[in-house]
């Protein structure tokens, strides 16, 4: 009976140290969490004015017709941008008994804002507007600058106009 309080005494003793051993040291470990956020853009492409133009005296014909704030952007990101413009194909599609075929894209050109730069359309993407990154949106007004002159016939022309917003 003895031998058997003794061993339960030292069961005790050894289970209370061993939970005390336990209490007095900690164990911590770390793990390294990583998140990886690509560019990311965002964009809103308003088209505040009719796209069709019409040329009714001679001062239009010569001179050009000016549709200001055609179209207003805003881009939002967290990269820095560029936003181009390109048309679809070289040449307009033309309807009308005295259309020409052969009315080019570069006709058309497009100024920002009331910079005095035209940046004239082909199907050559060119760069109009750059950018930084914004979570609030950076906004810009394109005018569209329709030159025809009197070197095509009469009739309805089309052109299809390609926006390409591109983290830089």
């Amino acid at each position: 009976m003895k031998k058997k309080i003794i061993s339960i005494c030292l069961l005790f003793i050894a289970g209370f140290s061993f939970s005390n051993c336990l209490a007095q040291y900690s164990f911590n470990n770390t793990i390294n969490a990583t998140v990886t956020i690509p560019p990311v853009l965002s964009w809103n492409v308003t088209y505040n004015n009719t796209s069709t133009i019409n040329f009714s005296n001679a001062t239009q014909y010569t001179n050009g017709v000016t549709l200001s704030n055609f179209t207003t952007i805003q881009v939002k990101g967290n990269t820095p941008w560029m936003v181009n413009v390109a048309a679809s194909t070289p040449y307009f599609s033309a309807s009308g008994t005295g259309a020409s075929a052969n009315m080019p894209a570069n006709i058309l050109g497009f100024s920002v804002d009331n910079i005095a730069t035209i940046y004239r359309l082909s199907t050559v993407s060119q760069k109009i507007q750059t950018g930084a990154s914004s979570a609030t949106g950076t906004s810009f007004n394109l005018n569209l600058i329709a030159t025809p002159g009197y070197n095509y016939g009469a009739g309805i022309y089309s052109i299809v106009i390609n926006y390409t917003l591109t983290a830089q």
